[in-house]
């Protein structure tokens, strides 16, 4: 397993955290029904694409 720095950290927690709030939008102003499995995979999803979207 690979150690992760601080700032790697700090990018996935803002990262999760824009994600989360975006879902909330959506449903709440929306009124979009997103289950709770569909924002893991979602949030997952974004994460393991961090660095490519980083890059870009």
């Amino acid at each position: 397993m690979s150690r992760r720095g601080g700032l790697q950290v700090k990018l996935d927690s803002f990262s999760y955290n824009v994600v989360m709030k975006t879902l909330e939008l959506l449903e709440t102003r929306y009124n979009y029904k997103i289950s709770e499995n569909t924002k893991k995979e979602i949030a997952e999803a974004v994460l393991k694409q961090m660095d490519s979207l980083i890059e870009k």
